[in-house]
């Protein structure tokens, strides 16, 4: 072994090449992980569990987010559709996202009898339950409007219209 070293040529890094140029390193090779075959499937049962999830919400929680998150209203706005304080409004969506989250990954762990009358298969597992959120929260290709399928509060002033004190 020591006989292969003594006839290799070795240089210093700090040392320039012969021709002038600096010493270039080899850009990394990024590897990028293929692609989840099954992330549609995922991402379509994540979707179903939310729509059955919004279902289940009272009226007054729905508009809360319908007005939050498809509509983009502020605290404030939704505070004065629904005749709570902002601080009230704030509070009621924290309670709710949890909720949801909580009714989310139970439906999708239950699988089929649970959501939509059986249109499911089977449960997920954690890990499973767990790609269904990552690739929600990474796709965000779910159609709010759609998921609320309501009409939209009436009498209150669009979003970018100005709203005196």
């Amino acid at each position: 072994m020591d006989l292969i070293r003594a006839g290799k040529r070795f240089r210093s890094l700090d040392e320039q090449p012969p021709d002038g140029e600096p010493r270039r390193l080899r850009d990394p090779v990024t590897v990028e992980a293929p692609a989840d075959p099954r992330r549609e499937h995922y991402l379509e049962r994540f979707r179903q569990a939310l729509s059955s999830a919004l279902e289940s919400l009272d009226a007054r929680d729905r508009t809360r987010l319908q007005l939050y998150y498809a509509e983009e209203r502020t605290l404030a706005e939704i505070g004065r559709a629904v005749g709570e304080h902002e601080s009230s409004v704030s509070r009621h969506l924290e309670r709710v996202r949890k909720e949801l989250r909580a009714t989310v990954e139970g439906l999708l762990r239950a699988g089929s009898s649970s959501v939509n009358g059986g249109s499911l298969p089977t449960g997920l597992d954690d890990a499973q339950v767990a790609l269904c959120l990552e690739y929600a929260a990474e796709d965000a290709a779910i159609d709010l409007d759609q998921l609320f399928h309501a009409p939209k509060p009436r009498n209150l002033p669009s979003p970018k219209s100005k709203v005196k004190p």
